[in-house]
């Protein structure tokens, strides 16, 4: 078993608005019994040590795009919240303009015919996959690709607004939105409208300018890196609106590849995998609160972020209950594994991404995979029918047949750990 890192109960399950039936209490109690005895919550809690080491996400030097403008945004956007959203702003836009994004983004903006992979989804539609697709950092591109990138986001700034909605905690985007197609390089593509959840915009006003032993560094790290996500994810479908209009189904990117979905290809390609906050939701009736500030009270944060592997069996289920558009291979509908795995990510993983020192190596690097999150230890999970993720088992088997190398499953807790060397 391994130690703690503060030795403290688990957190409590708040107390619910209504009385729970006996089945969701006793699943609750089953949650509360796995957190006490693997090291899922005792890995995520900040210690003191750690915390310490950390100073506050500034916003570094680099520039915001134009599609952030104040003026994009349709909503209530006061100065101080514009200025308190800057952080996500800057991160999202580096995501945009990295390296590691730019070959997706250049299939997208020179993929020719699209290629039929000669599958049809549930509705007849034809499925296809970008003809131009080898996803290298280091792939022949010359200035004239390198400015039709940065001409096409630049110009998205005039096809995209921003709007909050008060509907659960996702984000979602429909075509339709400001612009003239007679001003733009793109005449089939159609305007976005992005639709945020108010609650992400509900950064904490003001902060930053507390104390640095004052400053709730768990709260002001992993919020501002999961709107940053957000907007680059939704950002990438507004730009596949702009450039080719209203598509039936959304294209592959490669034969090899088990979904379409072009927002989480962006995800999966910038962090490897699907960013994350689960038990995060009031609406839950079990969030939970378990990263430390400097002196041993609970940080404001609710929930654990986590990178699902991707594809995530649980995002195909609820985007197909939801009658969202994901389109799946047969042979992923087919043989995808019930259980889906996560992979712990610590406050220290993301303070980085806020850091110039971090992006000043990362864009001299001709790694794909430099923007990742690193992966060293991972959690299974099984959804119930509400979308919910439970501890589930797994075995070594399982790695195998997913093709998951360099790990084993520690049977005592179910975690999965680097295997021994």
């Amino acid at each position: 078993m391994p130690p703690t890192l503060r030795s403290r109960p688990a957190p409590e399950a708040p107390t619910p608005t209504k009385t729970p039936i006996k089945k969701r209490r006793t699943k609750r109690l089953t949650l509360l019994a796995f957190a006490q005895k693997t090291s899922f919550m005792k890995a995520q809690q900040l210690s003191v040590d750690s915390a310490a080491s950390l100073e506050a996400p500034t916003p570094d030097n680099a520039p915001i795009l134009a599609i952030f403008a104040k003026s994009s945004w349709n909503c209530d956007m006061s100065d101080e919240r514009y200025e308190a959203l800057k952080p996500s702003m800057r991160l999202a836009s580096r995501f945009l303009t990295s390296k590691q994004i730019r070959p997706m983004f250049h299939t997208m903006l020179s993929h020719g015919p699209r290629q039929d992979l000669g599958e049809k989804d549930s509705d007849g539609n034809a499925m296809e996959t970008y003809q131009d697709d080898d996803c290298r950092v280091d792939r022949e591109m010359g200035p004239a690709a390198f400015w039709e990138i940065e001409a096409a986001l630049a110009e998205l700034a005039d096809f995209v607004e921003f709007k909050t909605h008060d509907v659960g905690c996702l984000t979602k985007i429909r075509q339709g939105g400001p612009g003239r197609l007679d001003t733009t390089l793109y005449p089939e593509g159609v305007p976005s409208t992005i639709y945020l959840p108010h609650a992400s915009l509900n950064q904490p006003l003001g902060a930053h300018a507390a104390p640095l032993a004052q400053q709730d560094l768990p709260l002001l790290i992993v919020k501002p890196f999961e709107l940053a996500i957000q907007l680059t994810h939704e950002v990438c479908h507004a730009l596949q609106n702009h450039l080719m209009g209203d598509l039936t189904t959304e294209s592959f990117f490669g034969h090899g590849a088990a979904v379409a979905e072009t927002g989480y290809e962006a995800e999966y390609r910038l962090l490897g995998g699907q960013f994350s906050i689960i038990w995060a939701s009031s609406q839950d009736a079990y969030p939970y609160r378990v990263h430390e500030l400097y002196n041993g009270q609970l940080s404001e944060l609710t929930g654990i972020p986590i990178l699902w592997r991707w594809p995530c069996r649980g995002t195909s289920r609820e985007y197909s209950r939801r009658d969202w558009g994901l389109w799946e291979r047969e042979r992923y509908t087919r043989e995808a594994p019930e259980n889906d795995i996560a992979w712990r990510v610590s406050i220290e993983d993301l303070h980085r991404y806020f850091t110039s020192a971090f992006w000043t190596q990362a864009n001299q690097s001709e790694n794909l995979a430099a923007l990742h999150l690193p992966k060293e230890v991972g959690y299974p999970f099984r959804f119930d029918k509400h979308d919910t993720p439970w501890p589930a088992t797994i075995h070594d088997q399982d790695l195998i047949d997913r093709g998951i190398t360099g790990f084993r499953v520690d049977e005592d807790t179910w975690d999965i750990v680097m295997a021994d060397t």
